[in-house]
């Protein structure tokens, strides 16, 4: 269920189709909480990368109440979090609009990203134009967070221990 993203690029991977079905953290980095949760994507409104999404909250592939959505609701509520980058595609749905960036079938499939090793320099964030030496000394923990939900960001870690 890789690589994780945000339900924007999620959307523009699988050919821009509605709905699709998605799921945060799905392999416990944060809890087993969410493994049998995911939310049913319906409405999707592009600003950039980023945007506003909008659909229905499932638990255990039923309809149910969230904080955020209730079971009775007839219209589609916007999403929490849908450009946080923890999101993996759990099933599309609809067909595609557009051509997808890639195969759908081989949407959920783990893509090996290249690995950033000491040298190599942050291009975003509040590190952005340092080495990843200089940020792991000063903030370990932004590396780690990056590497969860920045799309294509993957630290090689053993060439710090080298």
């Amino acid at each position: 269920m890789y690589p994780h993203d945000n339900i924007f690029k999620i959307y523009y991977r699988i050919g821009r189709a509605l709905p699709f079905e998605v799921r945060r953290f799905p392999d416990g980095r944060v809890s087993d909480w969410y493994r049998n949760q995911s939310v049913v994507v319906t409405k999707i409104a592009p600003k950039g990368e980023y945007g506003h999404a909008w659909g229905y909250y499932l638990r255990n592939g039923q309809r149910e109440d969230a904080y955020w959505c209730k079971k009775s609701d007839t219209e589609p509520r916007p999403i929490p979090c849908c450009g946080c980058g923890g999101w993996v595609l759990v099933n599309v749905i609809g067909e595609p609009t557009a051509t997808p960036d890639i195969d759908i079938e081989q949407a959920s499939e783990h893509k090996p990203n290249d690995k950033l090793g000491p040298s190599d320099t942050m291009r975003f964030g509040k590190h952005k134009g340092k080495t990843l030496a200089e940020v792991k000394t000063e903030d370990e923990q932004y590396l780690r967070w990056a590497e969860t939900n920045v799309s294509g960001f993957c630290v090689d870690w053993e060439s710090f221990e080298q």
